[in-house]
């Protein structure tokens, strides 16, 4: 496949951090009026999240507004997760040292972004690096990082409680259900990253990252974090019905 750089979501580096930008969410807001694309992200040296909008496309360039004020006591914030559960909800997940929480967010026309109420813990702190899908307004998917594998937890509301198959739930100790591990060929798979139906609506597909094993670091000497999409099927009750194995070659859809 051949790739081409695309725009720079900022033409500089936001003021407020100190370091380059270390991860970023993004979703589309088709209902903000002049700030239909959001990303929220953090920076190296700092323990906070940053907000900016695009008025045009997805590629910005984008409008920084600087870093939010969230509602936790907390020594640390990582892995900022973005949703926009409908058109008119708006959601942050973030991990914490008390677990992950989920901050409902008001959005506003010109690139306002303020917290809504507030936030609700729905993982404790053994389930990080959390992607949130929301299949119907009463089933919800939480997938996070768990001892080295890629798990998941169940809802029938975005609040939670999200549980595993047993009815445990996240806040109080479950790991989830579990779904993807390493292989002989790749370890740590990582970063839920998004999630989405096929165009049938038969097929579940979770996107993520793993590291081949014995090939971990690029030229540069960055992590070799290759990106895999996995196919997934659901039974009749909503759970996901095999786990799986990030492998090399082509595998379906390519």
């Amino acid at each position: 496949m051949n790739w081409a750089v695309g725009n720079d979501a900022f033409s500089a580096l936001p003021e407020w951090g100190e370091k380059a930008i270390t991860s970023i969410s993004g979703d589309y807001a088709k209902t903000v009026a002049r700030a239909n694309n959001w990303v929220f992200y953090t920076m190296g040296g700092k323990n906070a999240i940053g907000a900016a909008y695009s008025a045009t496309t997805a590629q910005g360039p984008y409008t920084d507004i600087g870093e939010l004020t969230l509602k936790t006591s907390t020594e640390k914030v990582a892995d900022p997760f973005f949703l926009v559960a409908s058109s008119a909800s708006f959601v942050l997940l973030y991990s914490t040292e008390d677990g992950v929480y989920l901050q409902e967010l008001t959005l506003k026309t010109g690139g306002n972004c303020t917290m809504k109420g507030n936030p609700t813990l729905i993982a404790g702190p053994q389930f990080t690096d959390v992607c949130l899908y929301r299949e119907s307004a009463s089933n919800l998917y939480l997938f996070g990082c768990v001892d080295g594998e890629i798990r998941y937890a169940r809802a029938t509301t975005l609040k939670g409680p999200y549980s595993d198959k047993s009815g445990a739930d996240l806040v109080s100790g479950s790991k989830g259900e579990p779904l993807i591990s390493a292989s002989e060929e790749y370890t740590k798979p990582e970063n839920p990253m998004h999630v989405f139906l096929d165009s049938e609506g038969e097929n579940m597909f979770l996107a993520y990252n793993a590291t081949e094993v014995g090939n971990e670091t690029m030229q540069s000497g960055y992590a070799r974090r290759p990106v895999f999409m996995q196919p997934m099927q659901v039974d009749a009750e909503g759970w996901i019905t095999a786990t799986f194995q990030p492998k090399k070659g082509w595998t379906s859809p390519r």
